[in-house]
């Protein structure tokens, strides 16, 4: 997985490439697509929620806690340490990049309708592309575990802001 030289470095490194994701994602695939299958379904297709701000203080202090810190270290170290690597080294990057971000994508699959249910898969398909191409550019995890956690601070700040 790689043990980084410059450990700082590569935290902010990843920490920009994670809010610079974040827009890519959001602007250039999940908002087009949503509109896309809005036209298409004549409906109101929205991303299902995934976290409820509603809820008791400790659980929502739970849930960020999942959604910056746990989620991140886990995802990271099985998709790209462990996934990706694994393909790599059998069928070369493309195909790793392939698989790694399609498994990315289920997990992060929210029942709730198709077609939400769409918008979140290929989004997230898209974030997992970004991040296995940061993985082997930086050529160890402590990047895209960082960018992966501030693309979900990110989300998490549009949440509440949207929900205020």
């Amino acid at each position: 997985m790689g043990v980084p030289q410059r450990p700082w470095a590569e935290v902010r490194e990843g920490t920009v490439f994670g809010f610079i994701l974040y827009g890519i994602v959001a602007l250039g695939v999940a908002w087009p697509l949503g509109r896309l299958l809005n036209v298409i379904s004549n409906e109101d297709v929205r991303a299902p929620e995934q976290i409820s701000l509603q809820r008791p203080a400790l659980a929502v202090l739970v849930s960020v806690l999942f959604t910056v810190v746990v989620a991140p270290v886990a995802e990271e170290l099985f998709f790209r340490g462990v996934l990706f690597l694994a393909l790599r080294d059998r069928y070369g990057f493309g195909v790793a990049t392939a698989g790694s971000a399609v498994g990315f994508a289920f997990v992060h699959w929210v029942p709730g309708g198709t077609l939400a249910n769409l918008m979140i898969v290929v989004a997230s398909a898209a974030m997992g592309i970004g991040l296995a191409i940061l993985y082997e550019s930086r050529k160890d995890i402590l990047a895209p575990l960082a960018a992966h956690a501030a693309f979900n601070l990110l989300g998490l700040a549009v949440l509440v802001r949207t929900a205020i």
